[in-house]
């Protein structure tokens, strides 16, 4: 594998590791909250500013926050087949392009060409 070769590969490597930095502080961000719901939950039977929180939270979920809990699945749907594209790029770069069949390699220059 020549050096240009090796350059994009490795700015690309530097992108996603910066990339799978901020999801996983968002992870984190997200996980803290989902510990602070359960407290709220477990304290909500004895506590009514716990259950009024849960309730407003409960509202907001299913009304302002919908749109973006929807959005926010699509981009992880998004996300999860660019990761899988790019799985397949990166073994298809590994291996120099060789996965085709050698009958699938040999037919595909003769495509579209027209003989008299």
């Amino acid at each position: 594998m020549s050096q240009t070769a090796i350059h994009p590969l490795q700015h690309l490597m530097q992108d996603l590791q910066k990339r799978q930095q901020g999801l996983g502080e968002q992870l984190q961000a997200f996980q803290l909250l989902q510990q602070e719901i359960a407290a709220l939950k477990q304290r909500a039977p004895q506590d009514a500013q716990a259950r009024q929180r849960l309730e407003r939270l409960s509202r907001a979920m299913q009304g302002e926050l919908a749109p973006l809990n929807q959005r926010l699945s699509q981009c992880v749907e998004s996300l999860q087949g660019n990761f899988k594209s790019l799985e397949a790029s990166l073994k298809q770069a590994g291996s120099g392009g060789t996965d085709k069949p050698a009958a699938a390699r040999k037919a595909g220059p003769m495509l579209g060409r027209n003989f008299i």
